[in-house]
């Protein structure tokens, strides 16, 4: 990888001379602007083996660096679409978690303005009006499975049989309030020690949503 970056032997034997680590080698490949492309979500088949065609003929890193900052804006990341709905209402029986569609996203996006890797998020449906109005029902949400722990938002979760989309507040005393933003539907506690996976359990975070006006 670091000669498809431009680095050479010397370079990394002088890093070692120098008594570099490991770490600290793979640290600088990694570091180095092609190796973006390489090492992050952005694993695509035909972006690397665009690269390495560039780099066998001779191209400098700093112009396949360009090509790439190009294809980067024109590439597109395919999201798993999920045929199952959590529930707004009174909650919906989970289904099989069948990935039926992929739908795309800039990987860009993604990044900057959403704030998440393409690889932790999944697509799916609002069903019901309990998060109405900041859910309306059918609303298509990005849920974010690897989240860094919890804090007041809106998320997916399982209670026994039933997926459900609710927002959650911390309170102290290890108390999570569960409520929803249409008031008709009275709000609910738990405690995160339910959070076991056994008859409850966190899917994810929203993070994004896409719904008509």
């Amino acid at each position: 990888m670091g000669e498809l970056l431009g680095l050479y032997i010397h370079d990394i034997d002088l890093w070692v001379a120098t008594g570099r680590t490991k770490q600290y080698v793979v640290k600088m490949i990694r570091e180095w602007p092609i190796a973006n492309v390489l090492t992050n979500e952005l694993k695509s088949s035909d972006l690397i083996a665009h690269c390495k065609m560039r780099r066998n003929a001779g191209a400098a890193g700093v112009t396949i660096y360009h090509d790439v900052a190009y294809l980067r804006s024109v590439i597109k990341i395919a999201l798993p679409f999920y045929v199952i709905s959590a529930s707004a209402g009174k909650g919906t029986l989970v289904e099989a978690e069948k990935q039926t569609h992929l739908i795309s996203f800039k990987p860009e996006w993604l990044n900057k303005e959403i704030g998440v890797n393409a690889n932790d998020v999944f697509l799916m449906l609002v069903d019901g009006d309990s998060m109405y109005p900041t859910l309306k029902n059918g609303a298509m949400i990005m849920v974010n499975k690897h989240f860094n722990g919890l804090c007041d938002g809106i998320y997916v979760m399982r209670h026994e049989q039933n997926l459900l989309v609710k927002r959650l507040q911390m309170l102290p005393n290890g108390i999570i309030k569960v409520k929803s933003d249409n008031n008709i539907y009275e709000p609910w506690e738990i405690n995160k020690e339910n959070l076991d996976g056994t008859d409850m359990e966190i899917i994810g975070r929203v993070v994004w949503s896409g719904q008509r006006m």
